[in-house]
């Protein structure tokens, strides 16, 4: 059983020639697909076709340059061993006069795997490229820094 599901409304607009299909992003991150089922709501009739990839691949239908034309109908494809990118794509052509939406839903599963292992940090403080300043210095650049303050003020040079 799918533990989230992700549903997308795909309007194909009238007029969206075979040869130059939409392609509509349904991306939804790293999970494993389970299921794709698609409602086509009644309309089409014959005119609108569409499919569904991975990262611009055609995996449903299965057999390649082919198209799902349907009219008023369910349909449900069980998916196994699919990319886990979440990079999925309706392509859809409708050489109608009118927009035809369908309705793709995702049955999805979390990627299992082994986990990461934890992040080892460095110390931060053992790799500082920053020299230690010495008392001295500090003391050299405070009188500087006091020095050019007076100046400011008085708009007369320190000797």
């Amino acid at each position: 059983m799918a533990r989230q599901y992700r549903d997308f409304a795909v309007t194909i607009p009238a007029n969206t020639a075979i040869a130059s299909p939409l392609i509509i992003d349904t991306g939804f991150g790293p999970f494993t697909v389970a299921k794709v089922s698609v409602r086509i709501p009644p309309g089409p009739n014959g005119r609108m076709g569409f499919q569904i990839a991975v990262s611009g691949t055609q995996v449903i239908p299965w057999n390649r340059g082919q198209w799902l034309v349907a009219n008023d109908e369910s349909l449900e494809f069980p998916v196994e061993n699919h990319p886990d990118s979440g990079a999925w794509q309706v392509i859809g052509y409708n050489t109608g006069v009118y927009s035809h939406t369908i309705y793709v839903v995702y049955a999805l599963n979390p990627v299992t795997g082994s986990p990461a292992p934890p992040a080892v940090l460095p110390d931060l403080g053992s790799i500082s490229t920053i020299p230690t300043q010495s008392e001295a210095d500090t003391a050299a650049a405070q009188a500087s820094l006091d020095a050019l303050l007076t100046e400011l003020d008085t708009g007369v040079a320190a000797p």
